[in-house]
């Protein structure tokens, strides 16, 4: 699927670019598309969103729970 393909992908330029302070999901789930659109993917928004689950379980970002937002993970 479309979304286990943008989490497979290397993201490294993505993720370099996550904010130290986080990010909530409408910014980074925008961020990603921006940055899928320079890969030549035309992903809509709604599957950015999609894609973050993904992203959070292969451990690229992650979400703190206490304030929602998402940071680079460990694998980023």
């Amino acid at each position: 699927s479309l979304v286990s393909q943008i989490s497979s992908m290397n993201s490294h330029d993505f993720l370099a670019a996550c904010p130290d302070q986080g990010e909530g999901k409408k910014e980074i789930a925008r961020r990603l598309e921006s940055w899928l659109a320079v890969q030549n993917m035309d992903v809509s928004f709604d599957t950015c969103k999609r894609s973050l689950v993904s992203l959070v379980a292969n451990q690229k970002i992650r979400k703190d729970p206490s304030s929602g937002l998402y940071f680079k993970g460990p694998n980023a």
